[in-house]
């Protein structure tokens, strides 16, 4: 492991020797997979750059430029180093940007196996040295021999910080298939070929990779449907000794992991291509979802000393839960794979490596395991490239997270996945929610989810945050450490938060004003309120999940202002699991009194001290039930949900034996139906129960609109706005009708469409109001009617009544995206973007602007024409009015 700047005399001939630089700082040796030969000083294995001076003088590095995008020579600018003659210094490729010049040296960006130009660059701007792009395997370098030289090889042993020995001619190029990976409907037979005709191509079909003693390719390997009794892998017990695990029943459908390699003397072998095959009579219509392809030395997944899918033999030696393998964690239990994800209509997604690491707590001694995937650049490709989510515009993902039924895999399996899906539009981040079938090494694995994974590069794909710059927290108080363990970033901010509150009163007006610098409140009440229906008595002694942006309290940045923000996470015993339909659990009281750990209910309960929030929440509990858990609602999504797995139950039930029978399935997915059924009645008793001493009985409020035309405008009450579309608001909306708690003023808000103006608010008293928003409190059933009447000029422009920067869209982006603003008045306006450090990169718009709306682009380069890296920059809005500032995430 090295710790710091890397620096070795080269004590050979090689010192003096002339190269085609003419003596000067060369770029001698890189490494793009660095999967086993060098570790940083976190115990990462990132990707290297070695620089070697082959000069007489010692050379100061400090401005220039390093970079893996020619047109962007300064991507990275070395600090005040120098580099003595005959010494070498070692620049980790890891993107942690580091330049302390007494410690390691990180750049910005990281390098592709598949191969990229690497540029250094004078502080003039003229070119020092490159390297040209060449595809690296897994612990191979590229480089220079000797060291300074101009002939350039492959090593297959690396020496970074230290002279170059060895080397190959070359790596050979991987192999061909004839076909392409996936589903068919009869047998065939599959080609192998090699651009090389003296190479020699050896494959396997048990997942293994390929080596010089595997078999020879001589002629076309006959793939077909191997559908046969469970046998191999399928076998294997994958919980202790207590937990249940079955035998497949019956036959098990199979499919064929092909993996190819090319070898030949003189070479560097070339790298392993993998494909999955599979023969069914139905092709790929016979799974209505996507399929994704493990393939792995099974040795990986279930040896005893290192399979991380099984006990192992430290814990049939200890019998210590915690000691078997699938418990372990970290990059040690991390295994590599090759996935395959073949969407429905038969497309390839992706086809990369992987590491792969088993996930959750309990869920891990269950038969079927939740795992993680994680792209890295060892392993070919930093990020999987593709759409996971159809309903989602998130394209990218560092790590996927694909769950089992969890709690609920002996049930419906769904339970979660409903939850989560009902409140995805709450303002609380909801992990989405694909099925997918999985298959290792070709054999049927059954049901599994593809789920969001909270991490730092969710929070960047999503939020546009800065992943080195956020507090993510999981909060359980059962860990053994403590309840809180940050990863990323540190509690320090949310202990010293909680702390604020225990010496401090909320009923207090400033004391919460202030809280709300460190809170987003309403977020939290949605997620307690949310929970709190759902019957989550997992929660809120564990399973929670905050996170937010290491900054101070920014206003009007959104989700990056340096608030706390809650995530949903796990909601699998909601809704009454393994109950007759758990409709009647007070969850309420569970949240603030009746919690085992009061501590994990304290920030509730300190919050409703205060009368704001307590009117806040009162009114979201109600809100939830009028719109996110209304019973056809709930209906329709389990429905929805039950019905895209159902096709596959038959075959899942029969691979694990659980739930024991498909009509089991059927009767808990009813369970689900029962508890949306009943559930409201006991909510609305619940709430009065809790809060008599504010309330005493709900009133119904109508909603209605009134106008020349039909759709003048639309109302809001609280955060539902009664509009088609709005979850939980059916077709033909008005009149709307509510159920709302007496002497809790709620808010409405009109809003008139395009050519009409909000006129006021009736009831049957006549007019009670002609401000557009109305604090209403009901005192019994009311009906009020929102009017609108028509503009005299419908295209006479409207002057703005905000002065506002939008979030950029899209975001994140690559390699453009749109600013838009708003000023109220005419003003003289700077635009301007800089990098998370203050730097000016560039000004879009320095001029007078007309009130009303403007949009500028950004194209990714900065004031002089150089293509910006990828990362987090700030765009401010200078005008008469103020100033404003929205984060933006360039992804390249």
């Amino acid at each position: 492991m090295f710790h710091g700047i890397l620096r070795a005399a080269a004590l050979s001939a090689a010192f003096l020797a002339t190269s085609a630089h003419g003596g000067t700082v060369v770029l001698n040796e890189v490494m793009a997979s660095n999967s086993a030969t060098i570790t940083d000083a976190a115990g990462t294995y990132a990707d290297w750059i070695e620089l070697y001076n082959d000069s007489t003088d010692t050379v100061q590095l400090s401005g220039y430029g390093l970079t893996d995008t020619p047109s962007n020579p300064f991507q990275w600018v070395f600090p005040a180093v120098s580099l003595a003659p005959g010494e070498f210094l070692l620049v980790w490729a890891s993107d942690k940007d580091s330049t302390n010049p007494s410690g390691a040296l990180h750049t910005n960006f990281k390098l592709s196996s598949d191969g990229e130009t690497i540029v250094l660059t004078r502080p003039d701007g003229t070119l020092q040295d490159s390297l040209p792009r060449a595809a690296m395997g897994k612990d191979v370098s590229w480089g220079r021999t000797p060291d300074g030289g101009s002939q350039l090889v492959y090593f297959s042993v690396a020496t970074p910080g230290r002279s170059n020995v060895g080397g190959g001619q070359a790596v050979l190029e991987p192999p061909a298939f004839s076909h392409s990976a996936g589903f068919y409907p009869a047998p065939f037979d599959l080609s192998i070929s090699s651009g090389d005709a003296q190479a020699i191509i050896r494959y396997t079909v048990d997942g293994s990779e390929p080596t010089e003693t595997s078999p020879v390719y001589s002629g076309a390997l006959r793939i077909e449907d191997r559908t046969g009794p469970a046998s191999g892998i399928l076998l294997v017990r994958t919980t202790n000794p207590y937990n249940v695990w079955h035998e497949p029943a019956g036959n098990v459908f199979r499919g064929t992991p092909v993996r190819a390699r090319a070898f030949k003397p003189g070479f560097l072998p070339s790298k392993t291509v993998t494909g999955t095959y599979f023969v069914t009579p139905k092709g790929r219509a016979r799974y209505p979802f996507p399929v994704l392809s493990l393939v792995t030395d099974s040795v990986n997944l279930f040896d005893d000393t290192i399979g991380i899918y099984v006990p192992g033999s430290k814990y049939a030696q200890t019998g210590v839960k915690e000691d078997a393998n699938f418990y372990q964690s970290g990059g040690d239990w991390e295994r590599p794979v090759h996935v395959e994800l073949m969407e429905e209509d038969g497309t390839l997604a992706f086809s990369q490596g992987a590491g792969m690491r088993i996930h959750g707590n309990y869920t891990r001694d269950y038969f079927q395991k939740p795992f993680r995937l994680y792209a890295k650049s060892s392993y070919g490709r930093d990020w999987f490239d593709t759409r996971l989510f159809p309903e989602s515009d998130i394209t990218r993902f560092k790590r996927i997270l694909v769950r089992t039924g969890a709690s609920d895999i002996y049930t419906a399996l769904i339970r979660d996945g409903v939850i989560q899906s009902l409140v995805s539009h709450l303002s609380f981040d909801t992990q989405k929610y694909r099925p997918v079938v999985v298959f290792f090494n070709g054999d049927y694995w059954g049901i599994h989810f593809f789920r969001d994974r909270y991490d730092e590069y969710y929070l960047q794909t999503h939020h546009g945050a800065d992943p080195s710059a956020v507090d993510l927290i999981e909060i359980d108080y059962s860990l053994p450490g403590g309840p809180f363990d940050a990863d990323p970033g540190d509690a320090t901010a949310f202990t010293g938060m909680l702390s604020y509150t225990k010496n401090h009163s909320a009923a207090d007006p400033q004391v919460y004003e202030h809280f709300k610098t460190l809170v987003d409140v309403e977020n939290f009440a949605e997620y307690c309120a949310a929970n709190i229906f759902a019957a989550n008595t997992d929660w809120p002694h564990k399973n929670v999940r905050v996170w937010r942006a290491r900054v101070p309290y920014t206003p009007g940045a959104g989700q990056l202002d340096g608030r706390w923000r809650w995530l949903a996470y796990d909601f699998d015993r909601g809704f009454g699991l393994r109950e007759s339909s758990q409709a009647d659990q007070n969850t309420l009281i569970w949240a603030t009194i009746g919690n085992p750990n009061q501590e994990s209910t304290w920030l509730l309960r300190w919050l409703l001290l205060n009368p704001d929030f307590r009117t806040m929440f009162i009114n979201t509990l109600a809100d939830q039930l009028n719109s996110t858990f209304t019973e056809p609602r709930m209906i329709g999504m389990i429905d929805s949900l039950a019905a895209q797995i159902a096709p596959g139950m038959p075959e899942h039930i029969a691979r694990w034996g659980e739930p024991k029978y498909l009509y089991y399935w059927t009767a808990y997915v009813q369970t689900l139906r029962n508890f949306a059924t009943a559930r409201r009645p006991h909510m609305i008793q619940h709430i009065l129960g809790y809060f008599r001493t504010y309330t005493a009985d709900t009133a119904a409020v109508t909603i209605n609109t009134a106008g020349p035309a039909q759709n003048c405008g639309t109302v809001r009450i609280n955060r539902i706005t009664i509009e088609d579309g709005f979850p939980g608001v059916s077709r033909g909306v008005y009149p709307w009708r509510g159920a709302y708690f007496r002497d809790i003023p709620v808010r409405l808000v009109a809003t008139p469409k395009p050519g009409y103006l909000f006129v006021g608010w009736e009831t049957s008293t006549g007019t009670i109001s002609t401000s557009d928003t109305l604090l209403l409190t009901l005192a019994c059933d009311t009906t009020v009617v929102a009017r609108f009447a028509s503009t005299n000029d419908v295209q006479a422009p409207r002057v703005p009544l905000e002065f506002r920067l939008d979030q950029n869209a899209p975001n994140p982006f690559n390699p453009g995206t749109n600013i838009r603003f708003t000023l109220t008045a005419a003003s003289p306006v700077q635009l301007a973007v800089y990098d998370v450090n203050g730097r000016l990169v560039r000004t879009l718009a320095d001029q007078p602007f007309p009130a009303g709306s403007h949009s500028v682009v950004w194209d990714g380069y900065d004031a002089m024409d150089r293509q910006v890296a990828s990362g987090v920059y700030l765009v401010r809005l200078t005008a008469r009015e103020g100033v404003l500032t929205k984060r933006m995430t360039l992804l390249r």
